[in-house]
């Protein structure tokens, strides 16, 4: 049991730090003010329901890239990419993108299971986020169909697309 409190305290404090450390980096904007979807426009929704694994979805237009990694520390990162093809799918990706959250910092240790960032191409916009509730019955439903149509075998990568690595916001959020 003691372990398993010290690997929560672990996780809450990596979860902390990032959390900072993203304010810092990157100026934010409540997701109360109004975003609209772009499809130049970068989408990270973030899915930490699983006691092991924390899934990244990472979208722009209609491809998404999922990062499947351990929480905390990051390791045995695998990557999958896919190209949302349906009407039906690329309707929730815009709904998401937009919608406000239904919870503000500051958190409780361990914090929301789901979160979303937005990050503007030309950083004329300040970076938007989104929290939700661990009772999000919405979010739980959406993230878990597009896990299932995203982490698949047949759909994992080894090489990034430039979209991704080229942007350095990017690589300090996955820690490149």
């Amino acid at each position: 049991m003691n372990r398993r409190f010290g690997s929560l305290v672990l996780a809450t404090a990596v979860l902390a730090v990032g959390a900072i450390f993203w304010q810092l980096m990157v100026p934010s904007s409540p997701a109360s003010a109004g975003e609209t979807w772009s499809p130049d426009m970068t989408y990270i929704f973030g899915d930490r329901r699983d006691p092991v694994w924390e899934y990244s979805y990472i979208v722009r237009g209609n491809e998404v890239v999922v990062q499947k990694a351990v929480f905390p520390g990051y390791e045995d990162r695998t990557w999958y990419r896919r190209t949302i093809h349906s009407d039906d799918s690329m309707k929730l990706v815009k709904e998401w993108a937009v919608r406000p959250g239904n919870i503000t910092p500051p958190f409780k240790p361990g914090g929301p299971w789901w979160s979303r960032f937005s990050i503007a191409p030309d950083r004329t916009r300040a970076r938007g986020e989104a929290w939700f509730s661990n009772d999000s019955v919405e979010i739980a439903d959406w993230l878990g169909t597009l896990k299932g149509e995203c982490v698949r075998d047949e759909l994992r990568i080894e090489q990034l697309p430039s979209w991704v690595t080229d942007d350095e916001r990017l690589n300090r959020y996955f820690g490149f």
